[in-house]
């Protein structure tokens, strides 16, 4: 998922990777940590860290209540799940979050403007 400034449509300067095995994570950090992206025009090097969330259903559970899966959210900007042998997007499940949650997560997503 790469987090984005829904007003400039640039990202927000990190993204998150799930990864299917903690060797495949590390391999990818050994591979990008203190490097520089070839298109990024930022000269700052790529730091690679372990998230606070772990897992894909603890990141699943976080994304799918959040205000970013709004209707009014161009999808461009979720987060997508892909499936490890082939990479084909799959479906992201739906809110869990009762209606009360999903009003105020409504109302806090409008305040900052990811949803009309």
């Amino acid at each position: 998922y790469l987090p984005m400034d829904f007003r400039s449509g640039a990202s927000v300067g990190y993204a998150f990777v799930n990864f299917t095995s903690p060797w495949v994570a590390e391999a990818f950090r050994a591979r990008l940590h203190g490097g520089f992206l070839s298109r990024s025009p930022a000269e700052t090097p790529v730091e690679v860290c372990a998230a606070r969330l772990q897992g894909i259903h603890a990141n699943v559970n976080h994304f799918r209540n959040s205000a970013v899966m709004c209707d009014d959210v161009d999808p461009r900007f979720k987060p997508m799940l892909l499936e490890p042998a082939t990479g084909a997007q799959l479906q992201f499940p739906p809110p869990e979050a009762s209606a009360r949650i999903r009003r105020k997560t409504l109302r806090k997503a409008r305040a900052l403007a990811v949803c009309a």
